[in-house]
């Protein structure tokens, strides 16, 4: 499937074709990479990319479903995330709180 493909599939769509093994999440995680690459010098809409850390969780999540886990009905789906939440593992913006949470394991990540 191309990337444009999948990056116009909704959260359902691509949620059920990732259960289906007919693509994985880091097939689905390099198609919405290769666009943020294309179009965010000109949106500059994503202003922290965690590439290395979604590629890890996407390979986990690939991982739980080949070996037939039960997943939630976001398994695998990357997510970008607003800049007024305080992510695990990440210093938010500087108009935030300089703590940092831990977050539970949901199968989804943020890029």
């Amino acid at each position: 499937m191309s990337d444009e493909t999948l990056t116009r599939k909704s959260a359902t769509e691509l949620a059920n074709l990732i259960k289906a093994r007919a693509v994985s999440p880091v097939e689905v995680l390099d198609a919405h990479l290769a666009t943020i690459e294309r179009v965010n010098p000109k949106l500059n809409a994503i202003v922290t990319l965690a590439a290395d850390t979604a590629r890890a969780a996407a390979r986990e999540a690939e991982a739980a479903v080949m070996r037939g886990e039960p997943t939630g009905p976001l398994h695998g789906l990357p997510v970008a995330n607003s800049g007024v939440l305080v992510l695990a593992r990440m210093m938010a913006p500087a108009d935030l709180s300089r703590r940092t949470t831990s977050a539970s394991s949901s199968g989804t990540w943020s890029l």
